[in-house]
């Protein structure tokens, strides 16, 4: 197949092996994928590597998960995605990136080859299909992926490194804390009613029945309650 660059309109020769590859002629960027050439862009990160693991904590906290978790390894990542031009939003490129929507940042794109990039960066591989490939081009966001352990698990978090927006995975809650609260709310009434109960000489056959009364009404409106608490 012949190609010409989509910018200057100069003929194009790349190698069968090439995804990315200059134009010669005015340097333009660009990928070549399922038969089609289209142009390949980056943005330059706002957010370093000191940065992100305080997004991923902050993050963290709105959700009310930051306790008992843990930052572990780091590393610096371009993940790519589909667009095309006059649109909004950002369509994944590659399946390791959650299937969440994405703004097109407004901040101004460079050109990207991964031999360009900075030693130790990983850059991930196209592995989804556009809807179209009309008009479309490739863009490759820059990201830190942290990873972060509760309770002997393993989370993966992704921190926008130009706009500082954190994705990931939905870290449990962890109820004890209120379903403690809730065993003492019935253990006080028990004890309220053992007292009344022994005051008023009630035998013990009825105590047996208000325990274990006790015990039937804890137990059943113990997931009724945490169903709507989580």
């Amino acid at each position: 197949m012949k190609f010409t660059c989509p910018q200057c309109g100069a003929p194009l020769n790349p190698r069968q092996a090439d995804c990315f590859f200059v134009c010669t002629y005015c340097g333009n960027s660009l990928f070549l994928d399922l038969d089609a050439l289209m142009q390949v862009t980056t943005f330059g990160p706002g957010v370093n590597a000191e940065e992100a693991p305080l997004h991923v904590r902050r993050h963290l906290k709105e959700s009310a998960l930051d306790e008992g978790i843990a930052l572990r390894d780091q590393e610096f990542l371009f993940i790519p995605f589909w667009h095309r031009p006059g649109e909004r939003f950002l369509q994944r490129a590659s399946g390791s990136f959650p299937d969440e929507s994405i703004t097109m940042p407004a901040a101004p794109q460079q050109i990207f080859l991964p031999e360009q990039q900075s030693r130790g960066s990983l850059v991930l591989p196209v592995d989804t299909k556009p809807d179209s490939t009309r008009e479309l081009r490739l863009v490759y966001m820059p990201f830190h992926r942290i990873l972060v352990s509760h309770k002997h698990e393993r989370y993966s978090f992704l921190c926008d490194a130009i706009s500082g927006t954190v994705y990931g995975a939905a870290i449990p809650r962890e109820p004890e804390n209120r379903v403690s609260r809730l065993f003492l709310l019935f253990m006080s009434i028990f004890l309220v009613m053992f007292v009344v109960d022994a005051t008023l000489d009630t035998p013990w056959v009825l105590l047996s029945l208000n325990a274990v009364l006790f015990f039937l009404a804890f137990q059943i409106s113990l997931p009724w309650t945490e169903s709507r608490l989580y």
